[in-house]
């Protein structure tokens, strides 16, 4: 059987290899984009106290895949904490997606998000 042939019994006559490589792309996306924000909102309903003995940075792989989901911990001064969540999946060439969020918490409690610039280092 030629490829082109298997490969449309396969996948269906509409679907060329590339359209499906696109399609795993974007579900891994959206993969790691939603494994970081659950992390990101875990994270927002803890304590002042947990999150200040969070490590300064910690990683975890995202099981079947090359995406990790890293977690920032930063003490900007007087007590207040920046806690900012990275999703990272490597792609071609030197590419790669990523995703970042976070915010601010000071010791009576309130929060604020992140500004787009604010996160810049992180994407």
């Amino acid at each position: 059987m030629r490829p082109r042939r298997r490969w449309a019994l396969l996948y269906g006559p509409s679907l060329s290899p590339l359209d499906v490589v696109t399609v795993r792309r974007a579900e891994l996306r959206r993969l790691v984009s939603t494994t970081a924000e659950a992390r990101l909102e875990a994270l927002r309903t803890r304590p002042y106290a947990d999150l200040r003995q969070l490590p300064s940075h910690s990683t975890e792989s995202i099981a079947n895949t090359k995406g990790v989901v890293e977690t920032y911990r930063d003490e900007l001064g007087a007590g207040r904490l920046r806690i900012v969540v990275q999703g990272f999946l490597p792609g071609w060439l030197g590419s790669a997606f990523i995703w970042a969020n976070g915010f601010t918490l000071d010791t009576d409690g309130s929060m604020a998000p992140l500004s787009e610039e604010a996160l810049w280092d992180f994407k």
